[in-house]
């Protein structure tokens, strides 16, 4: 399967995903989201925003059904990629850290958490004075 194939197949599974999701079918969901992310994986011709977007999904529907211990290494893989090609100070790498901190905060890790959205909003509020 050539590049454009394999990100047309990636687009479609996750689309299937997030239909699958907003239809309460769960155990589907999570597989599909779980195809999308071994499509990015294996391709190495996709892109790293194909790779994060599959992470931040699988990510957010295991902190949406309360699976916290498997979202938290997909956030952290999903901001390591971020703060690579966007850097620490971005809005997109901000909202990534905003929601690793939910997942901490929810896990009772409450020290790490609090760290880590005390810097999510340092960086809102630095951006946000860089474009006043």
């Amino acid at each position: 399967m050539d590049t454009h194939q394999r990100v047309i197949t990636w687009r479609s599974t996750l689309a299937e995903a997030e239909q699958a999701s907003r239809q309460g079918e769960a155990a589907k969901s999570e597989r599909l989201y779980k195809e999308a992310l071994t499509l990015a994986e294996q391709a190495g011709g996709l892109n790293d925003q194909e790779l994060v977007t599959s992470l931040i999904h699988l990510a957010d529907f295991y902190f949406a059904s309360k699976s916290y211990d498997r979202a938290e290494p997909l956030y952290r893989r999903a901001l390591e990629i971020y703060e690579r090609i966007f850097g620490v100070e971005n809005f997109i790498s901000a909202i990534c850290m905003g929601s690793l901190g939910d997942v901490l905060a929810a896990q009772g890790k409450s020290s790490e958490a609090a760290d880590v959205k005390r810097r999510s909003r340092e960086v809102l509020i630095l951006l946000q004075r860089v474009r006043a």
